[in-house]
């Protein structure tokens, strides 16, 4: 089954703009989303989830003042390439996926 582009398109766009408005969180939600729709691979969700887990985590260290804003930024940098990247590798697969099957 073909998937409509544009429906990828704007559901990465999405993600993109959730990313780079600052909403992490919601911008986690919706990869996830993605990756469920549009994935057959499970080690992504896996990826999104972990994703997630470490974000909470940054969140809570600078609540409780347990981090300072240099590593703060390394680390929520880090998360948001990985975050672009796993959106970058579901795409690919999508491109091979329909490329085999026409």
């Amino acid at each position: 089954m073909m998937i409509a582009a544009n429906d990828i398109s704007n559901r990465v766009d999405e993600i993109q703009n959730l990313i780079a408005s600052d909403n992490i969180q919601g911008a986690v939600m919706k990869l996830m989303d993605y990756v469920r729709d549009f994935s057959e691979d499970p080690e992504y969700l896996n990826e999104v989830i972990v994703l997630s887990a470490n974000f909470n985590k940054l969140e809570r260290e600078l609540r409780r003042r347990t981090i300072d804003y240099e590593e703060l930024t390394r680390r929520r940098n880090e998360l948001l390439y990985q975050m672009l990247a796993l959106v970058d590798a579901v795409q690919n697969e999508i491109v091979v996926k329909e490329s085999l099957a026409a």
